[in-house]
């Protein structure tokens, strides 16, 4: 038995040159599930297995590896030296994390999502949030950098190779600052008083039944003494 990646859409290059692929797993020529592959753009070197599935009367034999293996290939075909998988939380979820464990894949995050009401909770007495100013984002972008950073070291990134990705993925997010279309930067304040900053942004990917979806980058909370609580 022969399994391979096969792909059925043609390569898919963006404006910034981002490359994107969709492969059917087979096994001697028979489609026995499918893969999607990503590789960002820019001086990032990280790509992304975004979807690795295998029929359900595929499974327990070892397609799903060779499939993984073929797509880290595929990868570092495209120049990647770095391979993030993602995994959506189902009932086969502790199964899968088995099988990234055993190929060498640790936890780096986890993703949550919530249904928001159709109207939003008030904030409590005294706080606030308004938009981060030009002369503020600096600063605050350093700041998240340097999270960042050590978050990609924790992962098991060398320093160099850490900022790099980091900074790749602030330039790639935010190439207008304060002011690129669909983010939102707040800073929370209360009685006066700043208290930390919020960033989200509305142009998330519609993966939820249709429905849009927006990503929470980064909730930030100094500690006392200015050390960084949570992002």
């Amino acid at each position: 038995m022969t399994t391979t990646l096969r792909p059925f859409t043609p390569e898919a290059v963006g404006p910034d040159g981002a490359r994107s692929r969709e492969y059917a797993i087979c096994v001697n020529g028979r489609p026995v599930g499918t893969a999607r592959l990503l590789a960002p753009a820019g001086p990032s070197r990280v790509g992304r297995i975004e979807e690795l599935t295998v029929n359900q009367g595929e499974r327990g034999r070892g397609r799903g590896t060779v499939a993984a293996l073929a797509a880290e290939e595929v990868l570092r075909g495209w120049d990647c030296t770095r391979v993030e998988l993602g995994l959506a939380e189902t009932p086969d979820t502790p199964a899968a994390l088995r099988f990234a464990e055993a190929l060498g894949y640790t936890v780096r995050s986890r993703n949550m999502v919530k249904d928001l009401p159709a109207e939003a909770p008030a904030l409590p007495a005294g706080t606030s949030a308004r938009p981060i100013l030009d002369a503020e984002f600096p600063a605050w972008q350093a700041a998240g950098l340097a999270g960042y950073v050590q978050s990609l070291i924790g992962g098991g990134l060398s320093e160099d190779d850490a900022r790099v990705e980091a900074e790749a993925s602030h330039a790639a997010l935010l190439p207008q600052g304060p002011h690129t279309q669909g983010t939102v930067l707040r800073v929370l304040e209360a009685e006066g008083e700043r208290v930390g900053s919020l960033w989200v942004t509305l142009a998330g990917p519609d993966v939820l039944a249709g429905r849009r979806l927006a990503w929470v980058y980064e909730v930030e909370v100094p500690r006392a003494g200015g050390a960084t609580a949570a992002r």
